[in-house]
């Protein structure tokens, strides 16, 4: 990643500049849910979307996903916990760092742990295509979390605590004592194990 004003190169996953004028300076991560179209669709239906004037009739890293190659540079930290495409959801706190395998959040549906001292809540989509972390400490009370499968076939968050029902994925409180309560988003890293071992070999990895 490179910027046009300092002309410095930056980690993207150490969100550090490692050539140029401001080598050493790190960036400020901004939380964010990566996921498909249709969920983000059905999270937020009045989005406005950028569109470029084109719509591409094919991804061009097909490929590369279905193959089991690292890709050109390869990868310098070989971690046979998983294998090299699996997906995770890295979470950084504090120095320390744990990542979540989408195919068992896809399973257990809610994981509540503790990460570098913060305790948070990891929570994966029934599709298996996306998650997302949030603190689950609110107003100096620690929460834990629950799912449910609602009516429709969907997914809700319950606390134990209070047992104010919870929108997965915005972790907005949605009926109960903390309804209109929004749980405090986490930066995360959604990326291939490989990726993810080779910045941070020293990585926790969650287990159903």
């Amino acid at each position: 990643m490179h910027d046009h004003q300092a002309e410095t190169l930056w980690s993207q996953f150490l969100s550090l500049g490692v050539d140029g004028p401001l080598t050493g300076t790190r960036l400020d991560l901004v939380a964010a849910l990566q996921t498909d179209w249709g969920t983000w669709r059905d999270l937020h239906p009045d989005t406005t979307a950028l569109f470029t004037g084109s719509t591409p009739s094919r991804d061009n890293y097909a490929g590369y996903y279905n193959r089991g190659s690292a890709g050109i540079l390869g990868e310098f930290n070989s971690d046979k916990q998983l294998g090299r495409k699996e997906l995770v959801l890295g979470v950084t706190e504090n120095g320390d760092t744990k990542a979540f395998p989408l195919v068992l959040l896809q399973i257990d549906g809610v994981v509540n742990d503790v990460v570098g001292g913060l305790s948070i809540v990891v929570i994966g989509d029934p599709s298996g295509k996306t998650a997302a972390a949030f603190e689950r400490t609110v107003n100096g009370r620690g929460l834990t979390f629950t799912t449910k499968v609602t009516s429709e076939g969907g997914q809700e968050l319950v606390d134990n605590q209070t047992g104010t029902t919870w929108e997965p994925l915005t972790g907005i409180g949605i009926s109960g004592e903390l309804a209109g309560t929004v749980l405090k988003r986490l930066p995360t890293t959604y990326t291939f194990w490989f990726a993810w071992t080779d910045f941070y070999p020293e990585t926790k990895l969650y287990r159903s």
